[in-house]
């Protein structure tokens, strides 16, 4: 499943509990972001998207489908990041050696944008597994 990691991780940082109403989790998700740093609200688009919440951005909604995917990409960098600079951030991820293709992009797209932030990846697999990350500091 594309994200999954990603979507366990914003999950957990805006505690959605399994049953919850999608109304809910909007407001809940909206509020969190509001409150860290007014000008993430950009980003509530595609992290509504991503986690398959309604979104009412038109202008979001007509974009081809790769600058979806980038808008995506950003709005995770940047709240992530936006995050780390109230305390240190570590985000663990587990069974890499199965990790999806999209999951995998922005990982590495993430790893490129972290250098002086207060953020700490861990990412676990077996030994046997290679994959372009494992080259990145």
């Amino acid at each position: 499943m594309p994200y999954l990691p990603v979507l366990e991780i914003l999950r957990s940082y805006f505690g959605v509990e399994e049953g919850e109403r999608e109304t809910t989790i909007g407001e809940r998700v909206t509020e969190k972001i509001t409150q860290l740093d007014e000008k993430l609200t950009d980003e509530l688009p595609p992290l509504l998207d991503l986690m398959s919440l309604k979104v009412e951005d038109e202008s979001y909604l007509q974009l081809e489908p790769k600058r979806r995917k980038r808008e995506i990409f950003e709005g995770l960098r940047n709240l992530l990041i936006r995050t780390s600079k109230n305390k240190v951030l570590i985000l663990a991820i587990e069974d890499l050696h199965w990790i999806d293709q999209t999951t995998e992009d922005f990982l590495e797209y993430f790893i490129g944008g972290i250098a002086n932030s207060k953020v700490m990846l861990i990412l676990l697999h077996r030994p046997e597994c290679t994959h372009r990350l494992g080259s990145r500091s």
